[in-house]
């Protein structure tokens, strides 16, 4: 990763339209951040060394738009996230917490391939 930003306070951000690609956020509070429009694609981005726990804070973050293909957010916090058009297509939701399959469904523009944080895989 090129910048970290590793339990990087980032909470109510305006990183709309950013591009975070080499960026380690691990740990990251984005809580209430601006990331519409922003490329969030990297396999690692969230990654936690301990994936029994949050590695990232995303609730009631904006992420409408957002390219998270590929991204892994296992075990994220995601209450009340926005994600109106976002594309998680390829996405690992796996245990990412407050977010159901359903809201996911309900507003994500892709989730083709992604697994979802039930850990099924989303056709």
């Amino acid at each position: 990763m090129g910048v970290n930003l590793e339990r990087a306070n980032l909470s109510n951000a305006n990183l709309s339209g950013a591009f975070l690609w080499e960026v380690n956020l691990e740990g990251a509070n984005l809580s209430g951040a601006n990331l519409s429009e922003a490329a969030l694609t990297a396999p690692g981005l969230f990654q936690s060394p301990n994936k029994e726990q949050s590695s990232s804070i995303l609730s009631s973050a904006n992420l409408t738009g957002a390219n998270l293909t590929k991204t892994n957010l296992n075990h994220v916090e995601m209450s009340l996230t926005i994600l109106n058009e976002a594309d998680l297509s390829g996405a690992d939701l796996t245990g990412a917490t407050d977010i159901t399959n359903e809201e996911l469904e309900k507003q994500a523009k892709s989730l083709k391939g992604a697994i979802m944080p039930d850990g099924s895989r989303h056709p």
